[in-house]
């Protein structure tokens, strides 16, 4: 099993991305543009840790979700 305080590093930054988006929601004018980034990224960076705690890999340089989410069922 993969460093698990690698893996926490991973899972913290996306929880820190998707709270502040949350926190965003709650503003008027919405700020769907940065919101939806920092959802994106979130969802990066939990793809990213479910990689290597589940050893599939150092996650590539890549924002390309369709291709992280192909990499982790894939395996």
């Amino acid at each position: 099993m993969a460093d698990s305080i690698y893996v926490r590093q991973w899972f913290r930054k996306g929880d820190f991305e998707y709270s502040s988006a949350e926190f965003l929601f709650r503003h008027r004018p919405l700020p769907v543009d940065v919101i939806c980034y920092l959802c994106q990224q979130a969802v990066e960076k939990w793809l990213k840790g479910f990689m290597i705690h589940n050893g599939i890999g150092e996650p590539p340089h890549t924002h390309e979700l369709g291709w992280l989410c192909k990499m982790c069922t894939d395996g």
